[in-house]
């Protein structure tokens, strides 16, 4: 059994393309229409699509949401994550912080909280924890896992 990977925002499918020739079935999921039709891996499953709005995954391994929470409305968190959830059982999350040097340089991130208030955040939908301290940005990564109440 083929164990699934969801990219959320996926961008190129720069991971699905490391994945897939590593035998996991993937499937990518990215905003920008550009990207999605200029992306040099056809063979990909990659999907134009808004993180914001409800998709149709479901049962997926692991969910990578890799710099992209940061992007999004604050107003709009809450419902994207309440999507999120439902789609898979474990979760990666990468979030620059409000103490990272380099948050300002990028004008469209909109969120720039601390540790903690993601943490607090992420936490009323799944199981939080730290990345392991040998991972590459491991102090910008969570890990996240199915709630038993959820």
């Amino acid at each position: 059994m083929k164990i699934k990977v969801l990219d959320l925002g996926c961008g190129l499918g720069l991971f699905g393309y490391t994945l897939n020739g590593l035998g996991v079935e993937y499937t990518g999921m990215d905003k920008s229409h550009w990207a999605v039709n200029m992306t040099a891996f056809k063979n990909l499953d990659i999907r134009q699509g808004d993180i914001t709005e409800k998709q149709d995954f479901k049962d997926f391994d692991l969910v990578l949401v890799i710099d992209i929470l940061e992007h999004l409305e604050e107003k709009d968190l809450d419902k994207t994550l309440n999507y999120i959830k439902e789609y898979g059982n474990k979760f990666i999350f990468s979030i620059p912080y409000d103490t990272d040097p380099n948050i300002d340089l990028d004008p469209t991130h909109r969120i720039k909280k601390p540790k903690s208030w993601w943490v607090k955040k992420l936490s009323k939908y799944m199981n939080i924890s730290d990345a392991p301290k040998h991972w590459w940005y491991h102090h910008q990564i969570l890990i996240g896992g199915k709630n038993k109440k959820n």
